[in-house]
Formats: structure tokens, C-alpha cells, sequence
């Protein structure tokens, strides 16, 4: 598809425009995405201009002004347009407003110069210190034209003579030349322009300006005329067209290219993006076609000397003789030239000191081995035609394995299951063989008054982060927890009060503060606290986590089991109700199957979300596992992601 104009296609598009803008106003400037401008003129014509790519009449106009367009306005608004020129054969065209002239370049990254009456530079749409093309420089052109006024007053026989003479030895037969010349002008290439009457013209007899004569073999011995047609016309065009292709016909060529342009965002081909099986299974297929086309090969060569074994037989005890006599090179060059034998005609080129001869038989050339006897050389070229079957068989295979491993997998829908109740919340389950503990943690000031009001008892312990403005978090069921993981569910608890507070985003340290459920109240002497804020009463204790560091992890629920339970590694895939992600101290999940580290960082939740996604999708090796996590979608990701996080070793 044509992205920009040659010189041909700017030399029509000034001949349409000066008929049509000459004499008329440019009554304001528009442009659209910088490179596009668009001049309305007082005929209400619009002449749309994109530096480097086009200049064409168009029907719609931009409905911006840029910086240079506001330039343009002020200069040559209301001016008159004189004339509109080609540079030359050059990709320049000159639009003449007689105080001022607009020079557009359409080559390279394209350029629009805006130049007083003498050819100085006054406004430039894109600068070119390298070239000295600046404002207030002076514009040189560089007039780059062609000279056809030679060719008028020649005649077309000499034309013909004289494009023979360039690629022919004076010394050839001249009718011959003519004929091959003639003849050749007259296939597909050039079908419809020049034709033969006749498929086998012979003899040159007369030349005219309108016809050739050429004389036939045929027993008539009738005269057949070469036609050169003066005028392209639809007819000739339709031959190099298929009959299903479909073609829109213009009355201009300013027509078809905003037609063209306009349309090239549907017109372009889209690309195709094939996966790396695909580009693969291409690369072998092709490759099995040539080793299969050199089998071939090489099997009809065989055949060709075992039908020409006696003629062969004899050049290769010529060789031999040669050898045996110990003849010098140089000596059996000039022997060899003054030979007159027709079978040894048969041989194309030797090297004597590799011992081997290049021998032409029914149009294919054959390498002979002169140390091997007829049946040696075809036997050799029998096993290089097993080498190729084998490498065929042996890719075909290949591809066969390829096709298995990459087979497209089938997109699974992302689960939708219910949620836990605890999942509004921050939340984390912590662990210990088969005992489970809950830590619960509000998201926003309304959630740390329900987790007060709703959940947390006098035997649970509340922690806070000694921060304004922290979550509260509380650890449930303390009373019916064993004292020796006590420690760890508190150390857990520690490190979700520090994540869930300011200090993760401002990366600081800060000690945590923890009680029991029932030395947190919502007033104290008459004072209540605002929402999400408790007063604390009696002695407080203190928990110092020494990282600011958390953690991702994907668990598995268990089927017939209760809520909290979960695996980290299943055994037995069939017990799988579903996986999901959930966050949690990495202290404890960094030795969960899948888990990442998470620190303080900058990435958007979506974005270390996808990472995430993609990361886990890729760790799972059993296929059980993998179809269970593969379910989860991006949105439970990015539920359990902290935003403003990054991944980390």
C-alpha cells in the first residue's frame, strides 16, 4: 500500500491543482496531530498537506491549531494563491503567494517552509541546524529535472535501435536483436501495450511509427504486425487484475489518494501474530518441503546416470587414463580443448587436483567423483538421498512432539465463588499443623468500629500500630490457643499491624502496641472517641518487628473442611475445593509452595497484580494444581495486593 508520493505522483497532483487553486484566497489554516495541515480556501476547497507523506484535496478539515499552524495564520492568511509548482523532478512543491512562498518537502521525515520574496527563510515547520536550514537563512532548491524534450522528434525505430545497442554486441545478427527485443516486450510484463500477432515472429522486414512488420515461418509466408498501443486504457489494466479482485475507478488523482489516505487505517493488511509453535511448525514445514524437493533431486540425477552409465563409463576412464599416465595439468588443458569426442563434450568444468569433473546430461549438472567408478558415484548418490529421507522422517517426528507441547491451551474463565465472610476485612489465617487462628484487621476507620463492635471479645487480644490513623487489628479465639504458638501468632499479628498503617507507605519502623479485647473501650469519662479510634486502659504491652516486609501466597481450601482450614501443598488433588491468593507476613508465607516477597514500592495495584498472576501461572507443575490456580482471575490478585508495593528477593 502506498504510504507517500514519488516525484510521478506529485508531478499529476500540481497539473490537477493549478487548475484549481490558481487565483484563489487562503481563508484560514487548520492542522490536526501536528504533521497535518489543512488550507481553507475562499472557493471552500480544502488542500490537506502532511509533511513528508501527501498533498491532496480533501473534504473535512482539522479542528486544531497548533503553534506552526498559528504561525501560518498570521503570515499568509487572505493571501492569493499564484501558481503551485513541482521543484524540478524533485519530491518539493512550491505553492506561490507573491509576497511570500510555501516550500513542502516530501522526503525523508518531511518538511513545510514558509519563505519571503527572496527566498529567506521566515517560519519552518521542522528545523535543520546539520543543513543550515533555519530561519532567516536563505532556501536553496536544488533543482533536480529530467530532460524529455530529446526524445519528441525521435523516431520510434530509432528509439528501438538504440535501447538494442545498449545491452547487445554490435557483432550479433541485428534481426535476431530486433526479435528477441520485440518478442520479449511482448510478454505478460508489458501485456496489453505491446503485442505479436504472431507467436513466433522470425524475420524484421520494415519499421513504421504506428506498426513492425515481422516475417513468419509459416508455409504462407504472410506478414505478421506488432502493435504498439499509443494510450493506456481500463481495458489493459483489467488484464493484470483477477476476476474476483474489485477496484473503485476516480475522475482525479486528488480523489484516489484521499480516498486512499482516508482509508489506509482499514486498508492496511493487518499483521499476523503468530505464537512461537506456530512460527516453529512453519520453519520445519518448510523445511521438510526442500529436504523432500533435494531427495527428488538427487533420485532423478541417479536415474539420469543409470541411463547414461555407458557415456559416463567413458568419461570417467578418460579421467582415469589421465591419472594413470600421469599427465601434467597444464598439458591435459590444451589436450583436453583440442578433443573433438561428442561424449566429452558432455563435460562442463574439472579440477584435476580434487579429482572432480562437472558433467551436464538433459539439462542438470552432475559432480563426479574421478576416483570412484560409475556404480560408486551413483551408489553416493543414492546414500544422499537416504541422508535427506531420514532427516525428513526424523523432523516430521519432531513436529509431531511440537504440536503436542505447543498446543494452544484453552482460556479458562476466572472462578467465581463465594466469599468468605472474613475477606471484607483485612485478614490473615495463621497456621499450625492442623490449628487455625484468625487475625482480623479494618481497612478503614468505619471497618475498625465493626471489627470492635461485632468481633472482638474480652479474651481476644487487640494490637495497633503506635502510628495515627493505623488499623486496628484483633487475633480471635486466644483463649482456646495452644501457649507454644502463641508467640508466633503474635509475631504474625505484629508484623499485619505494622503493613496495615502509614509506616508501609513512608517505609518506617514503629513499635506495636498490644492489650487484651477487654481494655479497649469507645469512651472514658464521658469522652467518646471519634470513628475508628478506641481509648486503652490498664497496662500496655509492646512488640518491636524489625523488617517492614510482607507477602503473597496462593492456599488451597479443602473440601468438607471448615472455613479457616487451608494447605499450602496438596497431596491428594481430588480434596481441592478451590485456591486462592492471600496476603500475610512473610515470615511465615516464605515457606508456603507459591510465594513472593513484597516490599514498599511504587507499582500500581494492576500492574504488580498481572506480575503476580503471571508468575504463579508459570511455577505450577503438577497439572491439578495448575488448573486450580490458573482459575484465579486478576481481581482476587488485586484484592490481596497492597498497593503502593513492589516485588522483592
Amino acid at each position: 500500500m502506498k504510504e507517500n508520493l514519488n516525484a510521478l505522483d506529485i508531478r499529476v497532483l500540481t497539473n490537477e491543482l493549478k487548475d484549481i487553486i490558481t487565483n484563489k484566497y487562503i481563508q484560514n489554516i487548520y492542522s490536526h496531530k501536528q504533521a497535518s495541515f489543512y488550507f481553507k480556501l475562499s472557493s471552500k476547497e480544502i488542500i490537506m498537506v502532511e509533511a513528508g507523506i501527501r498533498i491532496h484535496l480533501t473534504d473535512t478539515k482539522g479542528d486544531e491549531i497548533s503553534f506552526f499552524c498559528k504561525k501560518l495564520r498570521e503570515k499568509i492568511r487572505n493571501c492569493k494563491i499564484i501558481d503551485i509548482n513541482q521543484v524540478g523532478w524533485d519530491r518539493k512543491v512550491i505553492i506561490d503567494l507573491y509576497n511570500y512562498k510555501i516550500v513542502m518537502e516530501f522526503f525523508s521525515g518531511g518538511n513545510i517552509i514558509l519563505l519571503d520574496k527572496d527566498d529567506f527563510i521566515i517560519e519552518i515547520y521542522r528545523p535543520i541546524p546539520s543543513l543550515n536550514i533555519i530561519k532567516k537563512e536563505k532556501y536553496l532548491f536544488g533543482k533536480n529535472d529530467l530532460n524529455f524534450n530529446t526524445l519528441k522528434d525521435l523516431p520510434i525505430n530509432s528509439l528501438l535501435i538504440d535501447l538494442i545497442k545498449k545491452d547487445f554486441d554490435e557483432s550479433e545478427d541485428k534481426t535476431n536483436l530486433l526479435k528477441n527485443f520485440i518478442t520479449n516486450l511482448s510478454n505478460k510484463k508489458y501485456e496489453g501495450l505491446v503485442f505479436i500477432k504472431n507467436e513466433k515472429p522470425n524475420d524484421c522486414i520494415s519499421l513504421s511509427y504506428k506498426e513492425y512488420k515481422i516475417k513468419s515461418n509459416n508455409e504462407n509466408n504472410e506478414n505478421e504486425i506488432i502493435y504498439v498501443k499509443e494510450k493506456i486504457t481500463n481495458e489493459m489494466i483489467e488484464k493484470e487484475i483477477t476476476k474476483d479482485t474489485k477496484f473503485i475507478e476516480f475522475n482525479s488523482f486528488n480523489q484516489a489518494l484521499n480516498f486512499l489516505f482516508s482509508n489506509r487505517s482499514k486498508l492496511k493488511i493487518k499483521k499476523v501474530n503468530l505464537s512461537r509453535g506456530e512460527k516453529i511448525n512453519m520453519a520445519q514445514t518448510k523445511y521438510v518441503k526442500k529436504l523432500t524437493r533435494n531427495s527428488e533431486r538427487v533420485d532423478n540425477l541417479a536415474g539420469i546416470l543409470e541411463e547414461n552409465r555407458e557415456n559416463i563409463s567413458y568419461i570417467l576412464k578418460y579421467f582415469k587414463n589421465v591419472y594413470d599416465t600421469k599427465m601434467t595439468w597444464s598439458v591435459f588443458d590444451k589436450e583436453f580443448k583440442k578433443e573433438n569426442d561428442e561424449i566429452l563434450k558432455l563435460v562442463d568444468s574439472y579440477d584435476l587436483m580434487k579429482k572432480k569433473c562437472t558433467v551436464v546430461l538433459e539439462n542438470e549438472k552432475f559432480v563426479l567423483d574421478l576416483s570412484l567408478n560409475i556404480d560408486k558415484n551413483i551408489q553416493k548418490l543414492y546414500n544422499e538421498k537416504k541422508k535427506y529421507d531420514d532427516k525428513r522422517i526424523k523432523t516430521i517426528e519432531a513436529m509431531k512432539n511440537l504440536s503436542i507441547k505447543y498446543e494452544p491451551k484453552k482460556k479458562l474463565e476466572p472462578q467465581k465463588r463465594e466469599k468468605y465472610w472474613f475477606e471484607k476485612f483485612n485478614y490473615f489465617i495463621s497456621k499450625d499443623r492442623d490449628e487455625t487462628v484468625l487475625i482480623l484487621g479494618g481497612m478503614n476507620a468505619a471497618q475498625n468500629d465493626v471489627i470492635y463492635n461485632k468481633y472482638l471479645k474480652t479474651d481476644d487480644i487487640y494490637l495497633h500500630c503506635n502510628v495515627q490513623g493505623a488499623s486496628s487489628i484483633i487475633i480471635k479465639d486466644t483463649c482456646k490457643m495452644k501457649e507454644e504458638i502463641k508467640d508466633k501468632v503474635m509475631k504474625e499479628a505484629s508484623y499485619m499491624a505494622l503493613v496495615m498503617s502509614k509506616c508501609w507507605k513512608e517505609q518506617t519502623l514503629s513499635n506495636v502496641i498490644w492489650v487484651q479485647g477487654n481494655q479497649v473501650t469507645k469512651t472514658i469519662d464521658n469522652k467518646t472517641s471519634p470513628v475508628g479510634g478506641f481509648f486503652l486502659t490498664g497496662k500496655q504491652s509492646f512488640l518491636y518487628p524489625p523488617r517492614i516486609e510482607y507477602g503473597i501466597a496462593i492456599v488451597f481450601k479443602i473440601k468438607d473442611k471448615s472455613e479457616l482450614y487451608y494447605e499450602t501443598d496438596v497431596s491428594d488433588p481430588g480434596t481441592i475445593k478451590h485456591a486462592m491468593p492471600i496476603n500475610g507476613p512473610w515470615c511465615t508465607l516464605k515457606s508456603y509452595k507459591y510465594s513472593l516477597r513484597l516490599c514498599p514500592g511504587n507499582l500500581k495495584k494492576q500492574k504488580l497484580a498481572q506480575s503476580i498472576l503471571g508468575i504463579f501461572n508459570k511455577k505450577c507443575k503438577d497439572q491439578t494444581e495448575e488448573h486450580f490456580v490458573n482459575l484465579i482471575g486478576l481481581s482476587e490478585y488485586m484484592d490481596v495486593v497492597l498497593s503502593k508495593s513492589r516485588l522483592s528477593k
